[in-house]
C-alpha cells in the first residue's frame, strides 16, 4: 500500500445508510462528469458529498468503523484504467492499494469485517484480471485466484468467510458469457453458482450472463444481475436490460426477483432482507437507486424527481453496522 497523502473528503453523517456515486455535484454539466462519492439515508434523502477529488469514483465500500472507505476510481471519465484507494475520512488522507498494478478494481471493491480489501486486478498490462485482497493496514497483499479466465465483480460475505465473483467463460473468445462463482475468502473451494445461461455473445456492451453477485446475510444464497436475452440492444440507453436473480450457493433454487424491462444491477443485501440496486429505466425516466424485498415485492425508487435524469446515485452499497473497534486484525490472523 502506498504512503498516505492529503485527501479532500468529508465525514460520514451519523444517519448515513448508503454509499454511492453521483454526478449531481456539477448541475451545469453538458456531458458526463466525473462521479463523486455520496452518502444517503436509507430512504434516499440527506445526500451528502464525501469526496471532492474531481476524479471518477465507481464503487465504494464503507468499513465497519464508519471512518474508512475503499473506492475504485479513474482520473477521468470515461474510465481507461482504475485504481483502488483507501480513504481515512477522519484524518482526511488516502493511500493507494496495489500502486504498482496496471489496473485495479474492475467491477468494484469490498471490505471485510476481518480487515481485508477485496478487488480484481491486473498486475501487468494484458495479464488478465485475477482476484486479490490486501490488509487494511498495508501489511499483506495476496492473490486469491490464478486462472486463465478473467474475473471481476468480487464481494465478500458479511462474516468474511466467503467471496462471490464473476468469471468469464472464454471457451469461445468471440462469444463469451459470464458466470457467477463463490469461494472461500482465500480463494479455495471455488464453486460455480450460475453458468450464465444458454446464450453467448453480447447485449449492448455486456456479454450474456450474470454480474455483481452478493451473498445473503446468512451466507446461504447469492443475488446477482442477469442479462435479459429478450431485451433489445437499444433498450435503456443502449445498455440492454438486466434483471435481479437469486440462487442458493449450491446453484439450486434459481428465481427471478425483479420484473423485466429496466436494468436492475449491482445489488447489495442488507440483514433485514432489503436488497439495494441500481436502476436504469429509460422508459420510466429514472436513473438511480432502488430497493426490493429479497422475498419479492414492489420496487421502491429512492430518489425520484431529481433535477436531471443522471443526477441519481449509482453503484450503491449498504453501510455496515458500526463497530468502533474494527479492524480486529489479531483475531483475523488467527482465522487466516
Amino acid at each position: 500500500m502506498g504512503p498516505p497523502r492529503p485527501a479532500a473528503v468529508a465525514a460520514l453523517p451519523d444517519d448515513a445508510a448508503i454509499v454511492c456515486s453521483s454526478m449531481r455535484w456539477k448541475p451545469d454539466r453538458d456531458r458526463f462528469a466525473n462521479w463523486e462519492l455520496y452518502a444517503l439515508r436509507d430512504d434516499g434523502g440527506g445526500a451528502t458529498r464525501l469526496t471532492f477529488a474531481e476524479q471518477s469514483h465507481q464503487h465504494a465500500a464503507v468499513a465497519p468503523d464508519h471512518r474508512h472507505v475503499a473506492t475504485n476510481r479513474s482520473p477521468v471519465e470515461p474510465a481507461k484504467r482504475l485504481e483502488i484507494w483507501w480513504i481515512d475520512l477522519a484524518e482526511r488522507t488516502e493511500r493507494q492499494v496495489a500502486p504498482t498494478f496496471f489496473t485495479a478494481g474492475a467491477g468494484g471493491v469490498d471490505v471485510s469485517r476481518d480487515g481485508w480489501i477485496y478487488f480484481a486486478g491486473e498486475p501487468r498490462e494484458k495479464e488478465g484480471n485475477d482476484l486479490f485482497r490486501a490488509r487494511v493496514d498495508g501489511s499483506r497483499l495476496e492473490r486469491i485466484t490464478d486462472t486463465p479466465e478473467p474475473e471481476f465483480d468480487v464481494s465478500v460475505s458479511d462474516d468474511g468467510a466467503h467471496v462471490a465473483f464473476v468469471r468469464v467463460d472464454v471457451l469461445l473468445w468471440l462469444w463469451p458469457k459470464t458466470e457467477v462463482w463463490t469461494a472461500d475468502a482465500d480463494g479455495a473451494h471455488a464453486a460455480r453458482v450460475f453458468d450464465g445461461g444458454d446464450r453467448r455473445g453480447r447485449q449492448g456492451p455486456f456479454p450474456f450472463g450474470g454480474y455483481d453477485p452478493e451473498h445473503s446475510p446468512d451466507g446461504r444464497s447469492v443475488v446477482f444481475s442477469r442479462t435479459n436475452a429478450s431485451a433489445a440492444k437499444s433498450d435503456n440507453f443502449g445498455l440492454g436490460a438486466h434483471d435481479l436473480w437469486i440462487a442458493n450457493v449450491d446453484g439450486s433454487g434459481l428465481r427471478r426477483l425483479t420484473e423485466p424491462g429496466p436494468i436492475a444491477m449491482i445489488p447489495d443485501w442488507r440483514d433485514d432482507g432489503t436488497i439495494l440496486f441500481t436502476s436504469f429505466d429509460e422508459k420510466g425516466g429514472y436513473v438511480g437507486l432502488a430497493t426490493v424485498p429479497a422475498a419479492g415485492g414492489s420496487v421502491r425508487r429512492l430518489e425520484p424527481g431529481l433535477p436531471q435524469l443522471w443526477d441519481g446515485c449509482r453503484h450503491g452499497k449498504w453501510i455496515p453496522h458500526l463497530d468502533a473497534a474494527w479492524p480486529h486484525l489479531q483475531d483475523a490472523n488467527a482465522i487466516h
